[in-house]
């Protein structure tokens, strides 16, 4: 928990990618979000996934989702705008600004998770919780749902996992895609 301190904001998680925000919290907060999303909503329950287009964003949503998953949370949607091959270097999911994210989940997802480090230079990664009003869930009720819940990663990241996990997360026929 000691390392990932420094990323606990007041409202969102952010911080430099490796050092304080990577893919075992993104497991962590994946796994609490997909458990109060059952709590509150039962199987019904969904949570929304947008994203800005940093490079680590691919690797912070595959290993969110896959703990969502891992606890039977798997109403999962992403409804940002799908952008193939952002300068040649990277294969993003799409781009949601904060303001489309807040606007689409309010009262339609049981809760939501933007990948986005705001304004911070490139090496930042982060993320914001927001509930089924779109309103940002504190980062010490974060903190406590995770617990001391860090999970170690038994696996790599598999880029035909995530393209089978992009695949259905951006399924078309979902009213929500854009």
């Amino acid at each position: 928990m000691k390392a990932y301190e420094k990323a606990y904001k007041a409202y969102d998680i952010r911080g430099v990618y490796g050092e304080h925000v990577d893919t075992t919290l993104a497991y962590a907060v994946g796994r609490a979000v997909g458990r109060k999303v059952l709590e509150k909503d039962g199987a019904e329950g969904s949570v929304l996934i947008s994203a800005d287009v940093r490079e680590y964003n691919n690797q912070l949503i595959y290993y969110f989702v896959k703990w969502c998953e891992s606890v039977g949370c798997t109403n999962v949607i992403g409804v940002w705008l799908p952008v193939e091959n952002v300068g040649g270097q990277h294969q993003y999911w799409g781009v949601a600004s904060t303001a489309m994210y807040y606007y689409l989940n309010k009262d339609i997802c049981t809760m939501g998770a933007q990948f986005t480090a705001s304004h911070n230079p490139p090496q930042y990664a982060g993320m914001k919780i927001v509930d089924h009003e779109s309103h940002l869930v504190e980062t010490a009720v974060i903190k406590e749902w995770v617990g001391d819940e860090y999970p170690e990663q038994s696996e790599t990241y598999d880029e035909a996992d995530f393209q089978r996990i992009r695949a259905r997360v951006m399924d078309p026929q979902h009213p929500l895609r854009m």
